[in-house]
This record gives C-alpha cells, structure tokens and sequence, in this order.
C-alpha cells in the first residue's frame, strides 16, 4: 500500500494567510485533470474560496471559472524550499473561461513566472 497525506492537510493556511500570498497570471494551464476541489479538501473551504475570488478579482481575474487547488512537487521548488518540504506546495488555481488563462495564488514565490502586484 502507497503512502499519501491526507487531503485535509494539503494546503495548511487560512484566509488571513492568503493575503500575503503572491499572483500570477500564466498563459495557458491545459491540463487540469490534476486539480481538486477545495470543498473535497478543506473544512473551511468557503472562506478560502471567497478570499482567493477577491484577491483574483483585485489582480484583473474575470471572475469565471472554478478555483480550485494544483499540487507542486518538491522537486518542482526553488532549492531553498524544495528541501524543507517532503509534501510540496499547494496553491490555488483558477482558468477564466472567456480566454483561458490561468490565475495563481502561491503561498511561495514562483520565480518562473511574473508576479502580479497589486
């Protein structure tokens, strides 16, 4: 039998830590069969949600599209984090319907991509 971390404990902050949390805006995430649900995951998944939509919104999201959770690997981690982590990273990801990008929300800097500032 394989070992995996609960689903309740992949993303461990709260709404207050999302706000200092960086966005991203990439072009394009096509493959969104490795996303989950935040209602599948978390508890308060609702107030997550609803602080994720309003930092989206505030950095220029459309507001379509389902937020939803994208794991990274450690391996995919800067050398700095990557070694403090077994786990990964989860962050939050939503892909806006009208053009298809793809909307970001890290709890760590994601160097490979540009960072929205608001």
């Amino acid at each position: 039998m394989s070992y995996t971390i609960n689903k309740k404990d992949i993303f461990p902050y709260t709404k207050e830590d999302l706000k200092s949390f960086s966005v991203y805006l990439y072009e394009w995430v096509d493959n969104l069969h490795f996303t989950l649900s935040l209602k599948d995951c978390i508890d308060n998944y609702s107030d997550i949600e609803k602080t994720a939509e309003q930092i989206f919104l505030n950095a220029g999201w459309h507001g379509d599209g389902e937020i939803k959770f994208m794991w990274l690997p450690p391996f995919t981690l800067p050398n700095d984090i990557k070694h403090k982590t077994t786990h990964g990273i989860t962050i939050l990801h939503v892909k806006q319907k009208e053009d298809g990008l793809s909307w970001l929300l890290s709890p760590i800097p994601l160097d490979f991509l540009d960072e929205f500032k608001n």
